[in-house]
């Protein structure tokens, strides 16, 4: 049965985790995007794996605030966080982590990395965690190419029946002849995980000049500035005073 299946899988799992020392640098994913519906299921989910994996954090793409109790670290998507920002940020005050992520949405107006996109998007990730105080990202998808697809050649990809992934939703890298080639896409967001970093480090000497810095350019997850000029303007002053010149 399902309990019996999902003991020997984290028992056998978390003997691993033991072996290499790795209980402070595991986080552990149980279900993808979890909803009301699928409440008590979840619960239960968790708490067997709870038992056989004690002390391992869970860390789930969940966009319902109304499972608390469940995971450790929060995951939704940036559009779900910003639309019940006041819930999620109440989790916080349990202890809990907010993560946030893209994936094949949301599109129009709000934050992503598809290929279509600008790429100022993918690096205003950092600065928009940076401006909610997120302590992570959820990162898909890095390499998910489908088995006909050549994403040199195919962005846009069927998924079922009726629907279709987004340009760039399967992979932010290529396969190159020797290793993975990265992407523009992927560049841009190490930029802002750079950024990201810096403004955590303005923050502790400046809090309010560094929200201040920020919304030059980003005010939440759909609302940022398109102009390249604007935003390197921004960066320099972020530059300036974390260097202190």
């Amino acid at each position: 049965n399902g309990h019996r299946d999902i003991a020997e899988i984290a028992g056998q799992l978390m003997e691993e985790i033991k072996k290499n020392r790795w209980e402070k640098r595991w986080i552990q994913h149980s279900a993808d995007e979890p909803t009301e519906v699928q409440a008590q299921n979840y619960r239960s989910l968790v708490g067997i794996m709870r038992k056989y994996m004690p002390g391992i954090p869970i860390l789930d793409a969940t966009m319902h605030p109304d499972l608390a109790g469940t995971c450790d670290y929060w995951c939704p998507k940036c559009r779900e966080y910003q639309l019940n920002a006041p819930s999620f940020e109440a989790l916080r005050k349990f202890g809990d982590k907010l993560w946030f992520y893209t994936c094949c949405e949301p599109g129009g107006p709000w934050l992503n990395r598809l290929l279509d996109q600008e790429l100022l998007r993918p690096v205003f990730f950092g600065w928009a965690g940076a401006l909610f105080n997120m302590d992570g990202f959820l990162h898909w998808g890095l390499n998910q190419y489908r088995s006909f697809q050549d994403p040199f050649k195919l962005s846009v990809v069927k998924h079922g029946t009726f629907v279709y992934l987004p340009a760039g939703d399967t992979h932010i890298v290529y396969p190159g002849k020797d290793a993975r080639w990265s992407s523009l896409r992927l560049e841009a967001e190490r930029e802002g995980c750079e950024d990201y970093e810096l403004l955590k480090l303005l923050k502790q000497k400046n809090l309010t000049l560094a929200n201040k810095i920020i919304k030059t350019s980003l005010r939440s997850f759909n609302d940022f500035t398109k102009n390249t000029k604007v935003f390197r303007k921004t960066r320099k002053m972020l530059l300036t005073e974390v260097s202190g010149r």
